[in-house]
């Protein structure tokens, strides 16, 4: 039998992961890497499966085993917020007496994000669909 390890994701998800698994998930976030990208460079209206596909330098029909292009959105919004969460998280949790330097070190690292090139480009994107997507905006 495949050997399993537990394995925590961006977003706090634990789950039990097989060497499958974890290949699915590294292609999975390298389809994320690509939304990412598309979104960055054509914005919301260029966002297509197929620019996707071209983006990770795979076939059309490679990526829609991911899913529809709004579920590669809502996995993109999820990552992202798993990634400010656990960070968030990871500031208060150095500062656990101290709310005032936890609130310091939180607005300083929201601050040093507007000048993060790699998320704050994406976020006009993710602006635009989350106004015409209820599950874009709800997550």
């Amino acid at each position: 039998t495949e050997a399993q390890v537990v394995q925590v994701y961006d977003n706090g998800v634990v789950a039990t992961v097989t060497a499958v698994n974890r290949h699915k998930r590294a292609g999975f976030d390298a389809v994320l890497n690509a939304v990412e990208r598309v979104l960055r460079e054509r914005g919301d209206t260029g966002l297509t499966l197929r620019a996707v596909a071209e983006a990770a330098g795979v076939s059309l029909g490679t990526i829609s085993h991911f899913g529809t292009r709004d579920s590669l959105i809502e996995g993109c919004v999820e990552r992202l917020a798993g990634r400010y969460a656990a960070e968030l998280a990871s500031l208060e949790a150095m500062c656990p007496d101290d709310p005032r330097a936890a609130f310091r070190l939180t607005v300083d690292r929201l601050v040093a994000d507007l000048r993060n090139d790699r998320d704050l480009d994406i976020f006009p994107g993710l602006w635009a669909l989350a106004g015409r997507n209820e599950r874009v905006a709800e997550a």
